[in-house]
């Protein structure tokens, strides 16, 4: 992963915070953090989840069918969260 000290959006704040101004879906990922001084040192990991609505990537490309026989309509979405069974059909 690329330091966050990288990024012009990526500032620490006093105090160790660290602050991500304009969040986009490519700040999701682990980011871990390290602290020491003279008695030891620490680290911990933690995961930023970005929440964004869901959007169609891929639609149905058109479908022949033999009358009786059966189709098949593929549909791909991206969305963080989404959860199962968020596409539904309709005519």
């Amino acid at each position: 992963p690329r330091p966050p000290e990288g990024s012009p959006r990526h500032r620490l704040l006093a105090g160790g915070a660290l602050e991500i101004s304009n969040v986009s879906r490519g700040d999701a990922g682990t980011y871990g953090v390290r602290c020491h001084n003279a008695q030891g040192s620490a680290s911990a990991r933690l995961r930023l989840t970005v929440h964004y609505p869901p959007v169609i990537v891929r639609a149905p490309d058109p479908v022949l069918v033999d009358e009786g026989g059966a189709g098949e309509l593929l549909c791909e979405a991206r969305g963080s969260p989404l959860p199962p069974g968020c596409l539904r059909w309709g005519r």
